[in-house]
């Protein structure tokens, strides 16, 4: 499955190179696209950067439930004969829309899932049946920390880290570059913000 990397808008002002694209296939994203994004965007508001979290997150999420029904199936064909027990063959049919229903919100989950940062702030969308946004402003993240993937550096964690609280995105494609340009972000943006610039 081929994952779509991060998203850069162009910012307003002096280049900054930490902000466009390179060799890496990070590609520019039109400003005005929040409707692409789903997020509400003030006016003036520059989306600096638009994550999706890696296919891996996905994968992870809907590894217990078809394992249960791939359980499930074998319990169903081989273990337990046709005619009896008509009690459990109905528990077990529950069980499998159980599961068929965890595997449906993981996905709808992986859907939803984005990660925005503009030059005002740090948003996480997240949640399946409801939607929820976390949010920080810029000028209040203190650092941004990286969590990398043991397995493979191509994906990692990142904090935005705020006095008492931390905004966590989670299977970030490209963790390495996403954090220089949201550490640029905040030098850039949230530093002259701060300082009632």
């Amino acid at each position: 499955m081929a994952q779509c990397p991060p998203t850069i808008a162009r910012p307003k002002g002096p280049p900054t190179e930490a902000l466009h694209p390179t060799e890496s296939g990070v590609a520019d994203a039109p400003v005005e696209a929040t409707h692409a994004i789903s997020v509400d965007i003030d006016p003036g508001e520059i989306i600096v950067l638009v994550v999706r979290p890696h296919w891996r997150m996905l994968a992870v999420d809907l590894a217990p439930p078809v394992v249960a029904l791939a359980l499930i199936g074998a319990a169903w064909v081989g273990v337990v004969p046709f005619s009896a027990a008509p009690h459990l063959r109905a528990a077990l049919a529950v069980l499998a829309i159980a599961a068929v229903v965890v595997a449906a919100l993981a996905a709808l989950e992986f859907r939803l899932r984005l990660y925005v940062l503009t030059d005002k702030r740090v948003i996480k969308r997240s949640g399946a049946m409801r939607l929820r946004l976390r949010i920080v402003a810029l000028p209040n993240v203190a650092s941004v920390t990286q969590q990398p993937n043991r397995a493979d550096a191509r994906v990692g964690a990142l904090q935005f880290h705020e006095e008492a609280n931390v905004l966590g995105w989670e299977y970030v494609p490209m963790p390495d570059r996403v954090r220089k340009v949201a550490e640029d972000a905040i030098r850039r943006y949230g530093h002259h913000r701060g300082n009632g610039a």
